[in-house]
């Protein structure tokens, strides 16, 4: 009778899906004004948010939610709080794509390299538009998505 007393309880493991399952408040104000992301910053968020998640980006909404730095807008969806970055989401079955918005005041030339050290991920095709011309706006846009998989050639019938 006694050793029923002694019975361990056992408590689940916490899985990354429980972890991550944060969910936050949509906003619906406007977001305040913020900074300028510097090159590496902007490099350091895309590889986080969309890299480590391709190629079907199905747990980047996850990784948003768990950053404490990022809020989410009615209008403009995932942005940064402290910095002039924000991120979109976007397609179904075979067109998911990860999108990082940003203004940055380095260069077109440093901001192309450090998003290019990381862009190192098999199986995605990326897609950098830098700023337009003789405009004073340092905005800037990079998308990933899965590359489309690879024909095979047509097989010749051998003949004799």
């Amino acid at each position: 009778m006694l050793l029923s007393a002694c019975a361990a309880v056992i408590e689940p493991e916490p899985t990354p899906e429980i972890d991550l399952a944060i969910t936050k408040t949509v906003q619906t104000a406007a977001m305040a004004d913020r900074p300028a992301a510097t090159a590496a910053e902007a490099a350091v968020l895309f590889r986080a948010v969309c890299l480590d998640q391709a190629p079907d980006f199905e747990r980047s909404a996850l990784v948003l939610n768990q950053m404490p730095e990022i809020a989410i807008n009615a209008e403009s969806g995932y942005q940064h709080i402290n910095l002039n970055i924000s991120f979109s989401l976007e397609g179904g079955e075979g067109n998911k794509r990860c999108t990082m918005t940003f203004n940055s005041d380095d260069g077109a030339a440093a901001v192309e390299a450090e998003l290019n050290e990381v862009l190192n991920v098999p199986g995605i095709i990326s897609s950098f538009s830098p700023p337009p011309r003789n405009r004073n706006l340092n905005i800037y846009s990079i998308t990933v998505q899965a590359a489309p998989p690879a024909e095979m050639p047509p097989i010749e019938p051998i003949t004799q």
